[in-house]
């Protein structure tokens, strides 16, 4: 790799805030992609925004997690900006004790049938109410009316998955900037069906006429086949009607009807999908140091995307990667997790280093890959990045699909470039292919590396992985030691 220009870390802070406001304050409606580092200070930026009411119309901050929400809010109280926090509805429903709703309120949420939360929470505290504290009632009731507050006069605090289910017309009150890469969260919308649930529902004409037939031609289709799913423009209202009317329907076989795309799995009796949940049509920012151009492109084909990167500043710490080995879950597993453990602590010389690796290979730790986003608690701090997170195949054949890309390659072991780095990886041939899968490898292994915070501290991330990533120190040497 050629030697990269760096500026300072005052330089990348001043354009990131810079862009921001010139981008906050640009009429024109589009999809505003700031591409900026881990810890160059997003939060810090687009709150002092807020404080200085630098915008015409007040922020709405859209983070990836409740965790976040909260940090952003606090973050906002300190600096005495007044801010409407939206209401997570699982920690609603675990202070009423209604856990045994969770799962029904978050397939709800995932098929797009957000807009039935409410009538569910409403119905059920009817059903209740003498049992209920008056504190659980003003809980229901901030709940049930809190997009009444939506009016566009105070600065909004929300999730990625609350933002993709609010109208467009209450949105449109509001500068939306997304912290965070909301086309990950978007892709992570996937799932299965089992075929007997499918035949079952046909049986049982749970499964409306209009869709009976497509649904019955796609449990004829052989292994392997993927496409779009074309039920999803009827599917909204209609399975509403359905849920409505008492019909009992699983959560799986109403998330495929109102699907995008599928795959049909015959090893395993299911139907994979994916739905695609769309981006409102609204002026947003979006601010992320993995967002991938060419993906909002293919994802929203008709938007107008405006694309910026702050220029790389260098980091204060150290990241040293070591790239002999795949690191796949697979790999880690052939050669024995004590084999591996061994080693890591041999090479940083802390058996107690902390560590981000699979959850399967996670014990006491709530940081794991696909749960990095949001957590400080290793800043300052050295840390061992130990995997390269590979997701099963059919999840970027599900997303492929979606954006027409040619999906009926598979993986296989290629010379591949990328960030300048020319290395060996099992990826596809088709380029498009390549890029999605690129653009999720290099989302958590650069969202895991940036947990250490190494922009702003003297700390060394040791990464154990054959997917280079931007300023390590690569070191190809063979490192597994024996028993």
């Amino acid at each position: 790799m050629g030697k990269e220009e760096y500026v300072s870390l005052k330089e990348a802070e001043e354009l990131l805030r810079g862009n921001l406001v010139e981008i906050l304050n640009n009429p024109q409606k589009a999809i505003y992609l700031l591409k900026a580092q881990t810890a160059i200070g997003k939060t810090t930026a687009y709150c002092e925004i807020a404080e200085k009411s630098q915008t015409q119309k007040k922020l709405m901050i859209v983070v990836p997690t409740n965790k976040l929400q909260m940090e952003v809010a606090n973050e906002l109280f300190i600096r005495n900006v007044e801010a409407l926090v939206t209401p997570n509805v699982k920690h609603l429903l675990k202070i009423l004790d209604w856990e045994d709703m969770i799962d029904e309120i978050e397939w709800l949420y995932l098929v797009g049938l957000g807009k039935m939360v409410k009538g569910r929470i409403r119905k059920r505290a009817n059903e209740e109410i003498e049992q209920l504290s008056e504190w659980q009632k003003e809980q229901i009731e901030n709940y049930l009316s809190f997009k009444d507050k939506l009016d566009g006069n105070m600065c909004v605090v929300t999730t990625h998955a609350m933002f993709l289910s609010l109208p467009e017309e209450v949105l449109q009150k509001y500068e939306v900037i997304i912290d965070e890469d909301i086309l990950m969260s978007i892709f992570k919308n996937t799932g299965s069906v089992s075929f007997n649930d499918i035949k079952e529902a046909l049986k049982n004409h749970v499964v409306p006429d209009f869709w009976s037939d497509r649904v019955k031609e796609i449990l004829d289709m052989p292994d392997g086949k993927s496409d779009k799913t074309k039920m999803g423009n009827i599917y909204i209202e209609e399975i509403c009607t359905l849920i409505e009317s008492g019909v009992s329907i699983s959560s799986s076989l109403s998330a495929f009807l109102g699907s995008d795309t599928f795959r049909i799995n015959r090893q395993e009796n299911e139907i994979e999908y994916f739905t695609a949940k769309k981006i409102p049509d609204i002026k947003i920012t979006v601010v992320s140091a993995t967002i991938n151009e060419h993906l909002y492109h293919d994802f929203d084909k008709n938007r107008k995307i405006v694309y910026k990167e702050i220029p790389i500043a260098k980091y204060k710490g150290n990241l040293i990667q070591y790239t002999a080995y795949s690191m796949s879950r697979s790999f880690i597993e052939k050669t024995g997790e004590a084999i591996v453990e061994k080693s890591v602590n041999k090479i940083t010389g802390n058996p107690n280093i902390n560590t981000i690796k699979f959850k399967k290979f996670t014990k006491n730790s709530d940081i794991y890959f696909g749960k990095t986003e949001g957590f400080n608690e290793y800043k300052g701090e050295n840390l061992a990045v130990i995997g390269t997170p590979h997701n099963v195949p059919y999840i970027y054949q599900l997303i492929g699909e979606y954006m027409d890309y040619r999906v009926s390659g598979s993986l296989a072991e290629r010379k591949v470039t990328n960030n300048g780095y020319s290395f060996i990886l099992m990826s596809f041939e088709d380029p498009n292919m390549r890029n999605l899968q690129f653009f999720f490898l290099e989302s958590e292994l650069e969202q895991a590396i940036g947990r250490a915070r190494l922009l702003r501290f003297d700390c060394t991330v040791y990464l154990f992985s054959n997917f280079p990533c931007r300023q390590a120190e690569i070191i190809q040497d063979n490192y597994l030691v024996s028993h």
